[in-house]
């Protein structure tokens, strides 16, 4: 619960500075996911200073990273030799890129880790990778159709990855998951009452960092459509 605290008190920190003015050096990001929806952005209060369609070699989409909602899972990328992963890269000043962080649950909550790759016009370009890959999960059909709401904003209709996508079995009424390996990456921790107390701490974490993680911070003002 502390981190959980703590990872919240550092987004409204960042979203303070942003407030006042601050916005650090321009920087490039790689969306692949639910990012490339501009609604998802409006209501991040992240405002990108450009983009531009992109197709990253040699990687796929995953839905891997487990979301604390049953059998279900955001998307996270891997390395796979031939195939190519269409996604749009953001301009994006420094503060923004920060509190992007926070939200992908990579600072303090430690669920994803942001890598990046060298571009020649963009310089380092950094993406999000899940540090916990958990096989066997599906997507949520609204997760589904957020990343496909940006395939049609970038690309245009008709695009032909988002008919492949739209043939992978989603979750249509995901529900919570009493075990959600939110703090924990395994319950493994000191025997059966470890396991035991691992899972049950988890589960009393969860409603507060479900509330935690869609409540915009105190300063955030969202820019305009």
């Amino acid at each position: 619960m502390v981190r959980i605290f703590i990872w919240r008190s550092l987004f409204e920190f960042l979203s303070f500075l942003k407030w006042l003015g601050y916005r650090g050096r321009v920087t490039s990001y790689f969306a692949f996911g639910a990012n490339l929806d501009p609604s998802v952005l409006l209501r991040r209060c992240i405002e990108p200073l450009d983009s531009s369609p992109f197709w990253l070699e040699n990687h796929r989409l995953l839905f891997n990273h487990r979301i604390p909602y049953r059998g279900a899972a955001a998307g996270s990328i891997e390395f796979f030799p031939g195939m190519k992963l269409p996604g749009v890269i953001y301009r994006l000043h420094q503060i923004d890129l920060w509190r992007l962080d926070c939200m992908e649950s990579r600072l303090i909550m430690l669920r994803y880790q942001r890598l990046s790759f060298d571009h020649p016009q963009f310089g380092k370009v950094h993406y999000y990778k899940t540090r916990r890959s958990f096989p066997g999960l599906l997507p949520t059909e609204n997760y589904i159709n957020k990343i496909c709401a940006g395939y049609r904003h970038v690309f245009g209709d008709h695009f032909p990855y988002e008919v492949e996508l739209r043939k992978i079995p989603a979750i249509k009424d995901p529900i919570n998951d009493p075990y959600p390996y939110l703090l924990f990456s395994n319950y493994n921790w000191g025997g059966p009452i470890g396991t035991w107390l691992c899972r049950h701490y988890d589960r009393l974490c969860l409603p507060v960092f479900l509330f935690l993680i869609f409540r915009p911070a105190f300063f955030d003002k969202k820019p305009k459509p």
